[in-house]
């Protein structure tokens, strides 16, 4: 899985249709064990069978980087000159460290002691490189983007797994750049694409309208990092802390379509994304309040929503990390699908 991430990512971001065959590792004697086993012992036309593997025509390939790098060459995402192609190697081989310094913290032995130490010690050193390595440039090898930004930006993204915090003092993380506009935090960033994309408040009213309902949604976002953090008491969320929110947005929509009006615009693909988290909390939980269930269906009806969500793109587990008592282990989520 985490092998293929950064495959998955490059082959996402360059359009190309691509099929991803995932093999269940779990239960040891289970049919995707298994099926895996047979595939393996058909060699399926590779050198050396192993997982990821990668095959398009005549090309067949195994091992994770010789697959990101002939993906790289493919699709012009590889250092074209002696000194980049020396970076990338150089970024390719740290991004590696990196990742053993991770698994040698929580393979061997995963201890409250162990994360503190590898939080404390391991992890800013490797940040403090790839700050110094990547500098002002937009990518790690200048003004292009290559294979090893989506290597180092799986790694990186791992980090946060562990401490969501972790990157606080090292502001080159997380960021988003379109053109000569680079930006962190995540409000910034959605409500620069709203702007670009005219998915804004237009007229003061609408402003007002919208600053409200954004810092309304951090409101209940609050009270559902306490709840999954901190002191997971479902019954109680969902009876006392979840109503109140709910009756707040019944009222605040009114009979509008959307939330500043009848447009669309960035403060609604938040709240769909805030209310969507409680149904797997309470899948009935909407029963006394129609309103929000007719906005979440407006919103799932959307023109590019409705297929993604139905696609195998859209990512429906986990919701959080592996630290939040409720959220991230398989058998949270059968309530809302029992099926898997």
């Amino acid at each position: 899985m985490v092998l293929a991430q950064p495959i998955r990512n490059l082959l996402t971001y360059t359009g190309v249709e691509w099929e991803d065959k995932v093999y269940e590792a779990s239960p040891p004697d289970g049919p995707g064990r298994q099926a895996w086993e047979n595939d393996k012992t058909d060699g399926l036309g590779l050198d050396f069978p192993n997982l990821p593997y990668y095959i398009d025509g005549d090309v067949k390939l195994s091992q994770s980087l010789s697959i990101i790098r002939h993906l790289g060459r493919k699709h012009g995402l590889y250092g074209q000159t002696e000194e980049e192609q020396c970076r990338q190697d150089m970024a390719e081989q740290q991004q590696g460290d990196f990742q053993m310094a991770m698994i040698r913290a929580v393979y061997y032995k995963f201890t409250p002691e162990s994360k503190a130490q590898y939080l404390e010690e391991a992890l800013p050193t490797h940040l403090k490189i790839f700050t110094m390595f990547i500098g002002n440039r937009n990518w790690l090898l200048g003004d292009r983007l290559t294979y090893v930004d989506f290597l180092w930006y799986e790694v990186l993204d791992w980090q946060l797994y562990l401490d969501p915090e972790c990157f606080k003092d090292f502001p080159v993380l997380p960021y988003y750049i379109d053109g000569d506009v680079k930006l962190s935090q995540s409000l910034a960033i959605l409500r620069y694409l709203g702007r670009k994309h005219g998915l804004y408040g237009q007229t003061e009213e609408e402003q007002c309208r919208q600053d409200m309902i954004e810092q309304q949604h951090g409101d209940l976002n609050w009270a559902r990092a306490y709840l999954v953090y901190f002191n997971y008491n479902k019954e109680k969320y969902l009876q006392e802390t979840l109503p109140p929110h709910l009756e707040l947005f019944t009222k605040f929509i009114g009979n509008s379509k959307w939330l500043v009006g009848d447009r669309l615009t960035y403060v609604d693909f938040l709240w769909y994304e805030s209310l969507d988290w409680q149904l797997y909390l309470g899948p009935e939980c909407f029963n006394d309040f129609p309103v929000v269930r007719d906005f979440m269906d407006r919103f799932e009806s959307l023109p590019n929503i409705k297929e993604y969500l139905k696609s195998d793109k859209f990512q429906k587990w986990p919701l959080f990390g592996p630290m939040a008592q409720w959220g991230y282990k398989e058998e949270d989520k059968k309530l809302r699908f029992p099926d898997g």
